[in-house]
Order: C-alpha cells, then sequence, then structure tokens
C-alpha cells in the first residue's frame, strides 16, 4: 500500500480497451492508484519489478508469455503482491489458472437476454465511453442511455457498474471495436 494508504495496482491485459475500463473503474471507485500496465506476460514481469504493485489484475492468455507464467514469475520476485487472475478464455487456460472470473460466474442468462440496442449501449459503456458520449453517437438523450444500463444491470443480475464492464469484456463485448 503506498503512504498515502492506496492500494498500488498494475493492469495487464493485451487489449488496451480492457486496461483503460479497469483503470476507470478503479479510478472512479477511490482508494486506488494505477502503477502500471503491460501488454503481455513479458512486459508484466519487469513492469512489476519497476512499479512494485500491491496487486497485479492480469489476463490469463497474452502474446509473448501467458499470465500464468508471468504471475509466478512476479509471485517470485514479489511474493507479497497478490495477483487475480481473469480469463474469457478456454477450460484449458481456466485449469491452468491460480484464481480466474469466467463469464459462466456471472448471473443473468448471457447475451441472448439483451436486445442488440443493449448490446451496443453496453459495449459503448464497457468501452469506456460515458453516458454523454453514448447518447451522441446513437442519437439518444442521456437517460435513455442511462435507463438501458440499469435495464442491462438488472437483466444480468449485476449489482456494479463494475460488474457491468467486466460481464462484457468475459463476454467478448470488446473484441471488436464499438460502432459510432
Amino acid at each position: 500500500m503506498s503512504s498515502d494508504g492506496l492500494i498500488r495496482v498494475m493492469l495487464v491485459d493485451d487489449h488496451p480497451l480492457v486496461r483503460r475500463g479497469i483503470r476507470e473503474v478503479l479510478e472512479d471507485a477511490g482508494g486506488f492508484l494505477v502503477v502500471g500496465e503491460a501488454a503481455d506476460g513479458l512486459e508484466a514481469v519487469s513492469a512489476a519489478e519497476r512499479s512494485r504493485p500491491d496487486v497485479v489484475i492480469m489476463d490469463v492468455i497474452m502474446p509473448e508469455r501467458d499470465g500464468v507464467d508471468a504471475c509466478r514469475d512476479i509471485m517470485d520476485l514479489l511474493p507479497e503482491t497478490k495477483v487475480l487472475m481473469l480469463t474469457a478464455s478456454p477450460e484449458e487456460a481456466v485449469r491452468r489458472a491460480f484464481a480466474l472470473l469466467r463469464s459462466g460466474n456471472w448471473p443473468g442468462s448471457g447475451l441472448r437476454a439483451l436486445p442488440a440496442n443493449e448490446r451496443e449501449v453496453l459495449t459503448l459503456f464497457a468501452s469506456g465511453r460515458s453516458y454523454a458520449q453514448i447518447a451522441k453517437a446513437r442519437e439518444n438523450s442521456t437517460v435513455t442511455v442511462r435507463n438501458v444500463i440499469y435495464r442491462v444491470q438488472d437483466k444480468l443480475g449485476l449489482k456494479t457498474k463494475q460488474e457491468i464492464v467486466v460481464w462484457a469484456v468475459r463476454n467478448g463485448l470488446l473484441d471488436e471495436p464499438p460502432e459510432g
């Protein structure tokens, strides 16, 4: 923990939008300081050694070196650092991970429960766009966008905006750039 009481976090994911989304969620929540980012397992180890985070949030499947191997190295170098592994990948990655969140663990019936317009708003929201930006892109009001987000949250059985973003990432909504 930093001297000002903030939890020092490093983000590791090969998708810049995912890193940005997690960063924004942490900054909005307060109590966290993002001290580093990396796009693959090789970068992760050297970035962790430099930034000495309290927590690393790391994707399992990445280019150059996977998150599981990078996690082992980080834990050897920095035994006090905690690592949270994330994945939306096949079962083999699940078996190899130390701890992970999977889309199957999230409430709700998934993408089938969402009509196309709700999926689009969710994708834009999870990619870091504000209600106003989404409203402008979709030619809606910000109240309409807010109501769609609340409806999606309710349909999926999610409690926080952070869970909405994580759910969207885990279900592949950010695999392609959003329109608008």
